[in-house]
């Protein structure tokens, strides 16, 4: 057995695991005294599977495009238009919102 497959099973048995416990709704103190799992153990691998999982920021790319009455911005199928008399605040508004997307 390669070594690679040793540490995918014993991701998949800490994945497990975390899984057990979060569906037994007990604490991780009592869940671990009833499984005779050293806390300790358990939570490093909680921890190191929940930083796994932790989504990574998505970065996208904006391209502006002059046109003859301002810019338009287009972020994937968002478009925006800004004319050369556009509200700097209503644009950072719109700006922060989409950002908190």
């Amino acid at each position: 057995m390669s070594t690679s497959s040793n540490k995918d099973q014993i991701v998949k048995y800490w994945q497990d695991q975390v899984t057990a416990w979060q569906e037994s709704k007990c604490s991780a103190t009592q869940w671990c005294r009833e499984q005779n799992i050293k806390y300790s153990t358990f939570n490093y691998w909680k921890m190191r599977l929940l930083q796994k999982t932790k989504a990574a920021p998505i970065f996208r790319e904006l391209v502006a495009k002059p046109i003859a009455s301002g810019v338009e911005l287009r972020v994937g199928s968002v478009k925006i238009h800004i004319s050369p008399d556009f509200d700097e605040l209503t644009l950072c508004r719109l700006l922060s919102s989409l950002g908190a997307l």
